[in-house]
C-alpha cells in the first residue's frame, strides 16, 4: 500500500524503516524495534520524512507539517521532537545542517 509524500505528494510506502526504527504515515505512529512509542502527528510526518529520505531541507520539512508552517516553528517542532526522542531514550540524531536544514542518525542500541 502507499500514501501520498507529505512533502511531493507523489505516491510512497505507508511506511518506511532505518534500523530498527520504523515511522508508519497512515495512522501516524512511530515504532522502535517493535514496540509503538509515543508521538504527534506532526512528529511522525517530520520522522518520517527523515527516515525515508536519511536527510530533509528545512522547506521540505516545513512542507510536511503543512503550507503555512515558518521555518520558525518548524525548529520548535524539531526542539519537542528531540525531547521526546531523549525521554524515550532512543538512539536517534538529528544533525541540523546550518542553512539547510536536518539528518537522521540512527544507533541499534
Amino acid at each position: 500500500m502507499s500514501a501520498d509524500c507529505p512533502v511531493c505528494g507523489d505516491d510512497v510506502p505507508l511506511e518506511v524503516t532505518r534500523g530498527p526504527l520504523t515511522v508508519r504515515l497512515e495512522p501516524p505512529d512511530v515504532y522502535w524495534r517493535g514496540i509503538r512509542r509515543e508521538f504527534t502527528a506532526a512528529q511522525c510526518r517530520l520522522l518520517y520524512v527523515l527516515v525515508y529520505r536519511g536527510k530533509a531541507s528545512h522547506l521540505g520539512l516545513a512542507l510536511a507539517l503543512g503550507e503555512e508552517t515558518s521555518l520558525n516553528a518548524l525548529a520548535v517542532h524539531v526542539s519537542h521532537m528531540r525531547k521526546r526522542i531523549a525521554a524515550h531514550g532512543l538512539p536517534i540524531t538529528l544533525i541540523s545542517k546550518s542553512g539547510w536544514g536536518y539528518l537522521i542518525e540512527v544507533g541499534e542500541k
